[in-house]
């Protein structure tokens, strides 16, 4: 019955296709026969008031024509990759850009606009959407045979503690046999600090046969080499920018920042010597060395001087309630 009463009020049998031209001109024209306005025409025929200005603005423009169905297609075309422009695009990749960058690269030198993905596209095509991984180089890895025939020498910092901003750094003797290291906790980078650490190294284990360190100030001062001519040491530095060379100290620098410097929170500086203090001689007799077998640096450092000797290894009893926050954490 509603279908009957609204074909009598718009002379027009209604039609259900919406892609229809009858359709749409019935839409259009529906207001001027009925006498009614667009709100309630668009209800009627479930359809939108932007739809119903749409259609009634070709209408007017284009006529009964501009009613049809329109393509599709997009007005514009994307740029195809020609020969050339893929050219350019390999050649940056062979630069280790990304697609991103190369599309800013493309844009601002050439003048050509190309997605990501198309670029992408290229790249997969070509079989250069992923980078080749780099080589590593192979180290020569060395060890010296016994305890004290080699020590490495080198700063750490500047580090600052919470709440201040004065420099502080650690200096280090390390064993290239053991790994056994003795270390100072010291306010400037100086030939000074480098003597002292090194005067307690040759204090309780004699002087090694060579140092090696990098070239830093405080290893090429006159006074370290006095020093180190005095007690009969040989110095050989590393090559500039090659830090392998010393690769045994910048490891343990490595664990100094990851156990100590990011583990504890420090006060001040008296109360850090003496963690730092405690946090390098269990370093020395507690933690089990990857490097050399599992072993500690004592172990490895006095069974080798001799060889009958024994390290007493001490057995801590284990506890199931017990929480482990830091080796090197005082009992409160």
């Amino acid at each position: 019955m509603g279908n009957t009463s609204e074909q009598k009020r718009s002379g027009y049998p209604l039609c259900s296709n919406k892609e229809s031209i009858d359709f749409r001109y019935r839409l259009i024209t529906e207001p001027e026969l009925v006498d009614a306005n667009v709100r309630e025409v668009c209800t009627r025929y479930s359809v939108s008031r932007k739809t119903w200005y749409k259609w009634k603005k070709r209408y007017e423009t284009e006529g009964i024509k501009g009613l049809e169905n329109r393509s599709r297609k997009p007005h514009t075309i994307d740029r195809k990759v020609t020969p050339s422009l893929q050219q350019h695009i390999l050649q940056h990749r062979a630069e280790k850009l990304g697609p991103r960058r190369i599309r800013h690269r493309l844009r601002r030198r050439y003048q050509v606009s190309l997605s990501t993905r198309t670029i992408y596209k290229v790249l997969k095509r070509d079989g250069c959407n992923l980078l080749h991984p780099v080589e590593k180089v192979a180290y020569r890895r060395f060890e010296r045979s016994k305890p004290n025939e080699l020590v490495q020498m080198d700063t750490l910092g500047p580090f600052y503690l919470k709440g201040t901003r004065n420099k502080n750094y650690l200096i280090h003797c390390l064993d290239d046999h053991s790994r056994r290291a003795v270390s100072h906790w010291a306010q400037r980078k100086s030939t000074r600090e480098a003597i002292a650490t090194l005067d307690e190294w040759v204090s309780r284990h004699g002087p090694p046969d060579a140092v090696l360190n990098d070239n830093g100030r405080q290893f090429t001062s006159k006074a370290f080499l006095q020093y180190l001519s005095e007690k009969g040491i040989r110095q050989i530095r590393t090559s500039p920018r090659h830090p392998q060379t010393i690769g045994k100290i910048e490891a343990f620098n490595k664990t100094v920042k990851r156990e100590f410097l990011r583990a504890e929170t420090i006060n001040d500086r008296s109360e850090g010597e003496i963690r730092y203090r405690r946090f390098i001689d269990d370093y020395n007799t507690n933690r089990e060395h990857t490097g050399i077998n599992g072993s500690t640096p004592d172990e490895k450092f006095y069974q080798n001087l001799n060889p009958t000797k024994q390290i007493e290894r001490k057995v801590l009893p284990i506890y199931v309630n017990q929480t482990v926050t830091h080796v090197c954490k005082p009992n409160s």
